[in-house]
């Protein structure tokens, strides 16, 4: 840790390059916390942390675990510290370094930044007006008998009505057919009817392939020997968590 008085006011500041290993992470997030109780200024904590606050921060295809990120998250609150937004490109010149590498004018870029930015609060705006201006006339009219209420009951009427039918290979759209189909299928299908259940598996293993043979099947039924028992509860980690019986593995 550096201190440095500008304006005659102390300032403290650490500089932070953690590792890539959360096991050794915590080691840091220590330190920074043994740090906390010599600081009697402000303090700029700065640097390559290796670690994000929470899933929204990560930029990359894999997401980062839960224990990572909470104990990055538990060191910046029991620090009492806070995150201080960056501005400005990330990247604005290359000197060539890279031949790969796409350089923008600065101004430009933090222009079409910002114009991106504001682009996306107005479409969220516009967004959230329309909803809440939808979900205001359905609170107002909604409970009400009128034209607006019916109108949505026709309409939901005629998105969930059922108009025809295809009734052996006969597309039909008498109420009557349609009605006495639909009761028969029901019926036959809460029916005891055994032989059509097997029928009807039988289709589905037609269309899905076992991948189980039945000795393996035997197998996985079957209930466990005293020896299996034996080697699963001596395998397990000595230092586990307590199960039902408040017994961890090494109690065993």
């Amino acid at each position: 840790m550096v201190s440095l008085t500008v304006n005659s006011r102390l300032h403290f500041y650490t500089f932070v390059y953690a590792s890539t290993s959360a096991v050794v992470r915590r080691l840091l997030w220590q330190s920074l916390r043994d740090l906390v109780s010599l600081v009697s200024s402000s303090w700029l904590v700065v640097g390559d942390f290796n670690a994000v606050l929470g899933a929204h921060e990560s930029l990359g295809l894999c997401s980062p675990g839960c224990s990572s990120y909470e104990d990055f998250r538990f060191v910046v609150e029991d620090c009492d510290l806070i995150g201080v937004r960056s501005y400005g490109a990330r990247v604005t010149w290359a000197k060539g370094r890279y031949p790969h590498t796409r350089i923008e004018r600065r101004e430009l870029f933090l222009a079409e930044s910002r114009v991106h930015h504001e682009l996306d609060v107005l479409l969220h705006r516009h967004e959230c007006f329309y909803r809440e201006r939808s979900r205001v006339k359905w609170m107002q009219d909604g409970d009400r008998n009128s034209s607006f209420f019916h109108a949505s009951i026709r309409r939901r009427q005629y998105m969930n009505a059922l108009s025809s039918l295809l009734i052996n290979e006969v597309l039909t759209n008498d109420r009557l057919i349609i009605r006495d189909h639909i009761i028969e299928f029901y019926s036959n299908l809460f029916s005891s009817d055994s032989s059509r259940f097997e029928t009807e598996f039988s289709l589905v293993e037609d269309v899905i392939p076992s991948l189980v043979t039945n000795v393996e099947n035997d197998f996985l039924i079957s209930f466990p020997s005293t020896d299996n028992i034996h080697d699963a509860v001596f395998t397990m980690d000595t230092a586990s968590a307590p199960g039902s019986d408040s017994f961890s593995g090494g109690f065993y």
